[in-house]
């Protein structure tokens, strides 16, 4: 089984825990081999439709609805992995500006909704998410290289006592609610010290109150972050009740047991589980955290029991080797119930299909079945340099790094792609449509680059339809044919001609309209249906089925081609 996950690389915890640990756990069994990719990579889509697996790990791109519908013609399943509730993303998380847009919203709910199976990182999640999905599966957090327990540092001379926090600038607001219960317990204690690991911006919350208390730690690695966590006592966990912390995983606790150091978390949904255990401290306020404080830093006895018996649930637990053979299970059955299409596909698909993972450039190889593709290229560095700045609405600046990406590599697919998107930001038609054609040429399967070209004639294939509605079909016919003289893969317009055609009983004509559509776009799910439509209507019985199997491949919920099985059903 060779699986491609592809994500953000770093070394932060989310790419550690949903990223690059379970892609080495999966890549240490038997016949597993792993491939992890960089979304800005140039050869990901090709890397993702060779993949026997893909796992799409939050990579909410309009291509992946394509990589989809043309993975499944081939028999061959993806899984998009959620580990955020962007519905509800915090106004002061500063992802909150681009998640709060309806577009964004939209790719999310679709992603979930059109990949084979949805992977949870908690059961929030899949509570509030799960029914959007064809399949799904909670796979929380696991860790790797748990150390030893270290009783020494609960002893009742080991001082200062040290209570920590760390994390991003998302937990804000939680952190500024328990702030003034904090800053006023603080000075009542005797050797206690409060350290913070985050974001220097974080350090306004502590400000001119009791600062001699509080230690304000520059964040890092994650191998950084481990160090000062196994510098703890006690661990805090504040979360404030919004849909988006009670969709957050467990991973504090893991972190603070791990480390040997009592935890002490919010009483919400990630750590509600917990409560019937012995394992934490949780607290419904911030009196109420003052409390449990109280009790572990007066108790040095219950404070080393308590870590202790979390650090023991989670080495026996929580341990990613142990819990990966769960993840390969449910790989493994998405396999067995994917089978590719009968018949040939349309030629760029045919291609990719014999297309191995190995002729695909780029690999670094990280472990004996584990292979990772960075952005290691200049052509690759000044493309994501692109998309950034194309991202800030910095036009000249993105058209630079990308015009730098196609000096390296002229054929570099994705740069042609947003370099044509620049260009149309900038109203810049007659370039814009140069570097779409380019881009097609090199990746006639992208979807951008359809989508740039077809822009154009927007206004003209709305005439049409108008035309059409009508009843002028002679007109409307001039429109598609127009549109077709100037762009011949123009999908709306081969589609409706096909289908004008078709009532026309020209069924020749039509025949060859949709073998041109299907030719240009693989995956279109109207193509396939009207051409088993077709077919059948001929007489061509075993055709017609087979046109259908490859409709309800890329969306078996498509209604048209449920009703045309239904019909060919009633003829077999």
């Amino acid at each position: 089984m060779r699986i491609v996950l592809i994500g953000s690389f770093g070394s932060s915890g989310d790419q550690h825990y949903r990223m690059h640990q379970p892609a080495a756990a999966l890549a240490a069994l038997p016949g597993v081999e792993v491939f992890e990719v960089h979304p800005d990579a140039r050869y990901r889509d090709a890397a993702a439709l060779a993949a026997d697996l893909l796992v799409l790990t939050m990579t909410l791109d309009l291509e992946a609805f394509r990589l989809i519908r043309q993975r499944r013609l081939l028999g061959r399943p993806t899984v998009v992995e959620v580990n955020d509730y962007l519905p509800d993303v915090q106004a002061w998380n500063p992802a909150a500006g681009s998640w709060h847009d309806p577009r964004g919203q939209k790719l999310f709910h679709g992603l979930i909704h059109n990949a084979d199976a949805c992977q949870f990182s908690s059961g929030g999640l899949a509570d509030r998410l799960q029914q959007q999905a064809r399949s799904a599966v909670v796979l929380p957090n696991h860790l790797d290289a748990i150390p030893g327990f270290d009783e020494l540092k609960h002893r009742a001379d080991g001082r200062p006592l040290r209570i920590g926090w760390g994390g991003s600038i998302g937990h804000l607001e939680d952190l500024r609610h328990i702030a003034p219960a904090l800053l006023q317990w603080l000075p009542q204690q005797s050797d206690v010290q409060l350290e913070i690991m985050a974001d220097p911006s974080l350090a306004a919350v502590f400000e001119g109150r009791a600062e001699e208390h509080v230690l304000i730690r520059k964040p890092g690695s994650l191998d950084h972050y481990r160090s000062w966590l196994n510098s703890l006592h006690i661990g805090l966990a504040p979360l404030l009740p919004t849909d988006y912390n009670r969709c957050r995983s467990d991973v504090k606790f893991l972190e603070y047991a791990a480390a040997g150091a009592a935890a002490v978390l919010q009483n919400e949904t990630p750590y509600q589980a917990l409560a019937a255990t012995d394992l934490a401290s949780l607290f419904d306020s911030p009196e109420a955290m003052i409390q449990q404080l109280e009790g572990l830093v007066q108790n040095p006895e219950q404070r080393l029991e308590q870590a202790r018996r979390a650090h023991a649930y989670v080495s026996t637990n929580r341990d990613i080797q142990t819990a990966v053979v769960e993840r390969q299970t449910f790989y493994i059955g998405l396999l067995q119930q994917s089978n590719s299409v009968p018949g040939p596909l349309p030629a760029p698909l045919e291609q990719q299909r014999e297309r191995t993972l190995t002729q695909i450039p780029g690999w670094k190889r990280i472990g004996e079945r584990h292979c990772r593709l960075k952005l290691s290229s200049n052509a690759d560095q000044g493309f994501a340099k692109g998309l950034k700045a194309l991202q800030g609405g910095h036009w000249s600046a993105a058209t630079e790094h990308l015009q730098a990406a196609i000096q390296n590599e002229p054929d570099h697919a994705p740069a042609h792609t947003f370099l044509g998107v620049c260009a149309e930001k900038q109203g810049q038609s007659e370039q814009a449509s140069r570097a779409f054609r380019t881009a097609h040429q090199l990746d006639p399967l992208a979807l951008r680059p359809r989508r740039g070209l077809e822009r154009p004639h927007q206004r003209t294939f709305a005439a049409a339809r108008l035309l059409e509605r009508r009843g002028n079909s002679a007109a409307a016919e001039r429109h598609y044919r127009a549109i077709l003289d100037q762009l011949p893969s123009h999908n709306g317009a081969l589609l409706q001609l096909a289908t004008l055609l078709q009532r026309q009983g020209n069924s020749e004509q039509a025949a060859f309209c949709l073998e041109r559509l299907l030719h240009a776009h693989p995956d279109h799910v109207h193509g396939h249906t009207n051409q088993s439509i077709l077919l059948s209507r001929q007489g061509q019985w075993p055709e017609a089925q087979a046109a259908c199997l490859r409709a309800l491949a890329i969306d078996p919920s498509f209604l048209p081609a449920l009703r045309q099985q239904h019909h060919l059903a009633r003829h077999s």
